[in-house]
């Protein structure tokens, strides 16, 4: 998904499990939960603090742009929720930073009301902290209860799991620069290759278009002046100020084929 953020922030939806160590014991981590990610990871930092011995892998993955990051470890973690039996052994690619801190300043919470909804993921939500750990969509999908939570109009949702509730969508009007969110699918495969394993990832977005950074940016700016009302008419700019991929992008959409899985 490719959207461009004009009116308002949005708040991602982050989680403090336990992982456990080598010695056994549970150390509580901070993860964000991506639906839209096939694989799991764990940041370099955090493997080494919990002293995981890593499997080699021959593993790439692509970004946005096209640009190859290699990766050469995998490990495998036992998660277990903080506030219910939930207990899952993962398997997670090593990277040295899986996101800045989030949310990416204080949000003022104060007249939002939270009460009905405990226990929380992330307690320090609205807070800049640190993640160290992606959960994906392999897992993310069985760790959600029926339950779903609305504090009002311009406020995120709140989602019931059994890592506690999670809190994520737009809020308030910004007043902070617009953002460009950029997403894809994450496609991986894992198999051995000369005793190791091996492992091919792929982000892609969905026109499997590669653009350069300057392209990027260049085109950015010209949705920005376009946004600001002088050359989008109306009827283009859906509800919500989201933009479709083809229209931010300025591109033909074509079909993609992606293989089975």
């Amino acid at each position: 998904m490719l959207s461009y953020n004009d009116c308002s922030s949005v708040l991602l939806a982050t989680a403090v499990v336990h992982v456990f160590d080598t010695s056994g014991e549970p150390q509580s981590v901070r993860a964000i939960l991506d639906s839209a990610s096939q694989g799991c990871f764990i940041t370099e930092y955090l493997r080494s603090r919990l002293n995981l011995p890593p499997e080699p892998i021959n593993h790439t993955l692509y970004g946005i742009v096209g640009n190859p990051t290699t990766l050469s470890e995998v490990v495998k973690i036992t998660l277990q929720s903080r506030f219910t039996s939930y207990r899952k052994q993962v398997q997670c690619a090593v990277l040295d930073k899986i996101s800045d801190p989030l949310p990416q300043r204080d949000i003022n919470i104060v007249d939002w009301n939270m009460e009905p909804y405990k226990p929380l993921a992330d307690e320090t939500f609205n807070t800049p902290s640190d993640v160290n750990l992606l959960i994906g969509a392999n897992i993310f999908f069985d760790l959600l209860y029926a339950e779903k939570g609305d504090l009002g109009p311009t406020r995120p949702v709140l989602q019931n799991t059994k890592l506690g509730w999670i809190i994520s969508g737009n809020f308030g009007p910004s007043t902070t620069n617009r953002l460009l969110t950029v997403g894809g699918v994450l496609k991986h495969s894992f198999g051995k290759v000369g005793g190791h394993t091996s492992s091919s990832l792929a982000l892609e977005d969905i026109n499997q278009t590669k653009l350069t950074d300057q392209n990027l940016h260049g085109r950015v700016a010209t949705i920005d002046r376009a946004i600001g009302g002088r050359n989008v008419p109306a009827a283009s700019k859906p509800s919500g100020c989201f933009l479709t991929p083809h229209q931010l992008l300025g591109i033909s959409p074509q079909p993609t084929a992606y293989p089975p899985y």
